[in-house]
């Protein structure tokens, strides 16, 4: 759940272009469990899949259970704590399988909501609106992209504005373990598809560690007042 939470302030939303990126096929390996260290909910997370590479299931901390839906071009993420409801998203995807749309509400009733939609340039997402339950506004993103990544996002609202610029290794290709990728595949969608791994956002820096076959072992974030957090990686190989 915090993954999807830590994406939300930011992901407020043809052909393919000489950069896009498509969608790969399921990997041969999938992230299994996750140690995170220095989160506020410190704890691991383990994730089960379907025969397509998709999840249907995360456990964190073992108390916080997500089950995934699919049908069609939608997916729909249920959340609980301790049996309880917490969170309801649901996702429709277009034919890339990138989020057009996204609706959540987080309490039983469905009066406490956020809403955002996306629009696209190939594969490149280049605006995104933001409407939620508890604010009158409308905020609006959008994306800047260069060599096939997002480096900059800008959001404007009635009463802010704020701009953030990404960094990317860019000998290195994304993959599972790439902080933004991440975030996104752990809530069941895709919105930022870059090429290259994620090397810094708004203020914290990332480094990986790599194991044996190329793949992620670890990810290690430093924010800006010098908080360490990092998350370790297990996979399931076929």
């Amino acid at each position: 759940m915090k993954h999807l939470l830590l994406l939300t302030p930011l992901l407020v939303l043809a052909a393919c272009r000489k950069h896009d990126t498509p969608p790969p096929p399921p990997p041969s390996c999938l992230i299994s469990d996750v140690f995170h260290t220095g989160f506020t909910n410190a704890g691991a997370t383990k994730f089960t899949y379907d025969s397509q590479g998709r999840i249907l299931r995360s456990v964190e901390s073992d108390s916080i259970l997500t089950t995934f839906t699919y049908a069609a071009d939608s997916v729909v993420a249920n959340t609980t704590v301790n049996n309880a409801f917490v969170l309801r998203t649901i996702t429709h995807n277009n034919k890339d399988g990138l989020a057009t749309s996204l609706r959540a509400t987080y309490n039983a009733e469905g009066t406490l909501w956020y809403h955002l939609t996306y629009e696209y340039n190939g594969q490149q997402v280049i605006r995104s609106s933001f409407t939620a339950s508890t604010r009158p506004d409308t905020q609006i993103t959008t994306f800047t992209w260069s060599g096939g990544n997002m480096v900059s996002l800008t959001s404007v609202s009635d009463t802010n504005s704020t701009t953030e610029k990404w960094e990317y290794y860019t000998d290195q290709p994304r993959q599972q373990g790439d902080a933004s990728f991440f975030d996104q595949f752990t809530g069941g969608f895709e919105i930022i598809r870059n090429k290259n791994l994620l090397k810094s956002r708004d203020g914290v820096a990332y480094t990986y560690e790599f194991i044996h076959d190329g793949k992620i072992g670890a990810v290690t974030g430093r924010d800006s007042i010098g908080d360490i957090f990092i998350s370790k990686y297990d996979y399931d190989c076929k």
